[in-house]
């Protein structure tokens, strides 16, 4: 947890002296957010309930009116699934991953230093540690796929965002076709 904390607080000092710059880049604006946040997770499969994690990270969107945003982010889950038809007691599930986003977007309301955008597209978790309580058996994908639709919105150089993810793969390897679904929420301060 130290190191991922660490990255991300590097990514954002550096940020500082972005600004918005023009880039040769589709001759769009470059915006760099960074972003924290909390989500809440559940699961696809058996009795699951919602737990509250951490967000955080560096975003990057390139453009105005129509904009491809992505960013690293890095995303704690958490929450409570039984594995097994006959428990009583649900498993607590923990992991963290390095996720990457990769949308496309447009922001139909630019009034003033009001913006109001959404966003859609695929997202990459890669797996950087997980544990299931009283499943020392479970193994966990290194990498899972899922779909992000969002919306944010702007007022002067704060964001709020809200996105939902479900995963297109399988969060395990072995021990159900379970997959995470995912409510986002994040503020950042947009350079």
């Amino acid at each position: 947890m130290k190191l991922p904390a660490f990255i991300i607080g590097l990514l954002c000092a550096a940020s500082v002296n972005a600004h918005n710059y023009k880039t040769a880049f589709l001759g769009k604006r470059l915006n760099i957010i960074p972003e924290l946040g909390m989500n809440f997770t559940n699961f696809t499969t058996g009795n699951a309930s919602t737990d509250l994690g951490f967000v955080g990270g560096l975003g990057i969107r390139i453009g105005k009116k129509k904009h491809i945003q992505s960013g690293i982010y890095f995303t704690s889950i958490r929450y409570a699934a039984n594995f097994d038809s006959s428990q009583v007691t649900p498993n607590s599930v923990t992991s963290s991953y390095i996720t990457i986003p990769g949308m496309l977007g447009f922001t139909p309301v630019n009034i003033g230093m009001i913006q109001l955008r959404f966003q859609a597209g695929p997202v990459l978790h890669f797996n950087g540690s997980g544990e299931i309580m009283d499943v020392s058996s479970a193994k966990f994908n290194p990498t899972i796929w899922n779909a992000r639709a969002g919306m944010g919105i702007s007022v002067w150089k704060i964001e709020a965002t809200v996105s939902y993810d479900i995963a297109l793969t399988n969060t395990y390897s072995n021990v159900n076709s379970g997959k995470n679904r995912c409510v986002n929420v994040l503020l950042g301060f947009c350079f």
